[in-house]
């Protein structure tokens, strides 16, 4: 499905301005439908610092009633946090029937850092063992 998204696509802001003037009230609205109908909602967020993701949430969540949506910004695992599996922060936060979350970061981050950070153990077991400059002197 994600591979069908055109990356280069690109609006001026004033078409930006336009078009969330006219979705907030259809986003508050189906707010509404989905407390009506209990369909819970998880939006998530994910991109590099500084992206922006604040900037749109804000604008994500300004139309929409704040009784029926919670925002969390992940951060660093808590040391409660750490010592359950991984996932269980994120589960602990699953959205009620009827209700909307707001992820400012996920769990993708996690396995992304994780699986560079593997790809950099593997490297560093690979290089060849250099002698050093000290130890060749004797």
């Amino acid at each position: 499905m994600l591979e069908k998204i055109d990356l280069d696509k690109k609006i001026s802001k004033k078409e930006y301005e336009t078009l969330m003037e006219e979705l907030s009230p259809k986003l508050a609205r189906l707010q509404r439908d989905c407390k009506t109908a209990q369909i819970p909602v998880m939006v998530v967020f994910e991109g590099w610092g500084a992206a922006g993701k604040g900037t749109l949430i804000n604008r994500l969540i300004g139309p929409l009633d704040p009784r029926g949506f919670k925002v969390y910004t992940i951060q660093k695992a808590s040391e409660e946090e750490a010592m359950r599996p991984f996932l269980w922060r994120f589960w602990t936060k699953t959205p009620a029937n009827g209700r909307i979350h707001v992820f400012d970061r996920s769990w993708y981050r996690r396995i992304f850092e994780d699986h560079m950070e593997g790809k950099k153990k593997r490297e560093i077991i690979k290089k060849p063992l250099v002698k050093s400059s000290i130890l060749s002197r004797s």
